[in-house]
């Protein structure tokens, strides 16, 4: 059954949560992971790889910024980070970019939220009810060098 959130869906997330949660019981804060997997289209398992042995991300801790980018990088993709006007909230970053195509990363304090295509897969997704006003501390563009 798919979820529909203004005639969009975040499938995505939904099913790298469900594996998350079956197949790497102890798992906790992987936001990373799944934005990572996300973003390459990776599955859960090698997203989570990736960040270990690119970025040292131990298991069930999230990383850094800068060490989610490594990891990108390394597995040639380029973070482009972008000033979007009136994206101040996760709540108006979602608003800004729904119409948009590509892959961004949302920071916020000790988050991250991939939106790609438009589609905010994760959590916070307004879809819940749950969309946070925590403040973003940047956007950047997810891109294959």
């Amino acid at each position: 059954q798919r979820t529909y959130i203004q005639d969009i869906t975040m499938d995505q997330y939904k099913a790298l949560r469900r594996v998350a949660k079956k197949y790497y019981p102890i798992e906790t804060d992987y936001c990373t992971v799944i934005a990572l997997a996300v973003a390459t289209g990776w599955k859960f398992g090698k997203a989570r790889s990736v960040l270990f042995h690119k970025a040292q991300r131990p298991t069930a801790e999230g990383i850094t910024t800068w060490s989610l980018h490594k990891a990108l990088t390394a597995s040639g993709y380029n973070a482009r980070f972008q000033v979007i006007a009136g994206a101040k909230t996760l709540i108006s970053a979602q608003e800004m970019l729904k119409n948009t195509k590509g892959t961004y990363f949302v920071y916020t304090k000790k988050h991250v939220t991939a939106i790609k295509d438009g589609v905010c897969e994760d959590w916070s997704n307004n879809e819940h009810g749950r969309c946070t006003r925590y403040r973003v501390e940047s956007i950047y563009k997810i891109e294959k060098v």
